[in-house]
């Protein structure tokens, strides 16, 4: 299996953020970054984790037996990022926390902070799976969270989707966003694509082609954006494919389900295949804005 494909797909699950922390044989705090946190368990209450076998930081949880799951807010990525990228002894620079029960560091300014007890490790190819029980819960109700989408922080994306839903920006507006994005999109993924990227894309508009007549709108609408999604992942650059897939979301949303235009609509996809199996980029954006051309017709006033 293709793993970087796998990781693509994986990456399509949106995550929360959280820093993971416990302290050393020493006393000395330790903390690492993780978007693998999960619920495992009510009664009794267990979460789970994991880490990479090659982590450096793998051995001090070990032998601390306990640390501190410390779900990030959404005005707290460059914590984030700083426990990502930081040398272990500099992650801990200018982060306010204190200690919490065990001994763990419990960062301030978090959605939640779960203090575990180590339950069980297990052994998860390249990766050590760690179970913790919550024994001490703080939870900050009046805090969104950062999520985790795609290789990219969702607050983009999702400022998009509430623009649109809020109807502080035009339909417009919108559109045009949509054609620079997507168009490069496409352009980026002629130069990249695999192969077997371009099968998936072909499989995708398949199944858009499948449903032309179906009375499903929610499914038809979800083959149109998995299409754009598809190319946006053989484009290779997260940043324009977190935008791309906010925007086509926004705009396939708005199509008039009783505006029957899909022959047009879907001829421009097929073309847009064709471009990509060739590596002709300019045919590939010239297909894209007949495309466009045929889809307009179907979208009418405010988005949704």
């Amino acid at each position: 299996m293709d793993g970087r494909m796998l990781r693509d797909a994986l990456g399509t699950f949106p995550t929360g953020v959280s820093v993971i922390t416990t302290v050393d044989d020493q006393g000395a705090p330790q903390g690492l970054t993780c978007n693998s946190f999960a619920s495992l368990s009510l009664d009794p209450p267990l979460i789970l984790w994991s880490i990479r076998r090659s982590s450096g930081s793998l051995k001090t949880f070990q032998d601390a037996g306990h640390f501190v799951v410390n779900v990030l807010a959404e005005g707290q990525r460059a914590l984030s990022n700083q426990f990502a990228t930081a040398a272990a002894p500099e992650r801990f620079h200018d982060i306010a926390y204190e200690a919490g029960m065990l001994g763990g560091p419990v960062l301030e300014g978090c959605v939640a902070s779960l203090e575990c007890r180590l339950f069980a490790e297990h052994e998860a190819g390249d990766h050590i799976l760690f179970i913790g029980e919550v024994v001490k819960l703080r939870h900050a109700h009046d805090k969104p969270s950062l999520a985790f989408y795609r290789g990219q922080y969702m607050a983009v994306a999702r400022s998009l989707l509430e623009l649109a839903s809020e109807e502080r920006c035009s339909s417009a507006s919108v559109r045009e966003a949509r054609a620079v994005v997507t168009g490069a999109l496409i352009r980026l993924a002629c130069e990249r694509a695999s192969p077997s990227q371009v099968d998936a894309i072909e499989q995708c508009l398949a199944a858009v082609s499948a449903l032309t007549d179906s009375d499903d709108i929610k499914s038809r609408q979800a083959a149109g954006i998995a299409f754009f999604s598809t190319i946006a992942d053989a484009a290779d650059n997260e940043i324009l494919s977190v935008l791309g897939d906010a925007l086509n979301e926004i705009v396939i949303a708005a199509i008039d389900p009783d505006r029957n235009v899909t022959e047009h609509v879907q001829a421009a996809r097929e073309r847009i295949v064709d471009a990509l199996r060739r590596r002709d980029s300019e045919a590939a954006i010239a297909s894209f804005q007949d495309y466009l051309l045929s889809l307009n017709k179907t979208v009418e006033g405010p988005l949704p």
